[in-house]
């Protein structure tokens, strides 16, 4: 084994860790957690009629320091607001103002082929963590789309989870620098790859570096407790 895939392996132990040691349910539902948002905003979608990928785009946009419950709901009150032609910037979301003028962008984004819709949503969004987020559940139906792209949502909880230590959201030990956020998306992805070796199941069931991160993201949280 060449010295730098050594020290990719190395590198994703502490993930490895936490998904083992997570309850098979946590597993199955970590899993499912993009496919299942996927379906929660193609349900937003249809009940406004506003395409379901302008919602996912919305909802990446307040996504930022935003719990998910709020997140969903932040992103329903902005996509029937718009379909109603209604003042977007009236409507209110438990994050910061300039999020939610993303996500009115990428409402507004008209008259585009899918794939310069992607990509327009994408340079809207800018984040890393904000287009990874929206590359998973978009694309959560395509594994081997997101193997190829190494789309990993990395947050505060996964950056912990990488160095397997416990820190506050607010501690500045959380917070991913730009450096950080490749090598740690990285290290899911290779900690992936060492999951489908490990259980050799069928090309169909291999797990995706998003699948391990929402698996570990969930099961971290109930390990300490956090809401």
């Amino acid at each position: 084994m060449e010295h730098h895939e050594l020290q990719r392996r190395l590198s994703a132990l502490n993930i490895l860790g936490v998904y083992y040691s997570a309850p098979e349910a946590t597993k199955q539902y970590g899993k499912q957690w993009y496919n299942i948002a996927y379906k929660t905003f193609d349900a937003i979608s249809k009940k406004t009629g506003v395409n379901v990928e302008r919602v996912i785009g919305a909802a990446s946009a307040v996504s930022p320091n935003n719990k998910w419950s709020k997140n969903v709901t932040d992103a329903e009150h902005l996509a029937q607001g718009w379909a109603a032609g209604a003042d977007l910037q009236s409507i209110k979301v438990s994050t910061y103002n300039p999020n939610k003028a993303k996500a009115i962008l990428i409402l507004d984004i008209d008259n585009e082929n899918m794939e310069q819709e992607t990509s327009t949503t994408r340079e809207i969004l800018n984040g890393l963590k904000t287009k990874s987020f929206y590359d998973c559940i978009r694309y959560a139906g395509q594994p081997k789309y997101l193997q190829g792209k190494n789309a990993v949502c990395v947050d505060g909880h996964a950056k912990n989870i990488f160095y397997g230590e416990r820190h506050s959201l607010s501690s500045p030990r959380s917070t991913v620098t730009k450096k950080e956020y490749h090598k740690i998306a990285d290290a899911y992805c290779c900690a992936a790859e060492v999951i489908n070796q490990i259980e050799q199941g069928p090309p169909s069931k291999a797990i995706t570096g998003c699948q391990v991160q929402a698996v570990t993201w969930n099961h971290w949280r109930d390990l300490h407790n956090i809401k």
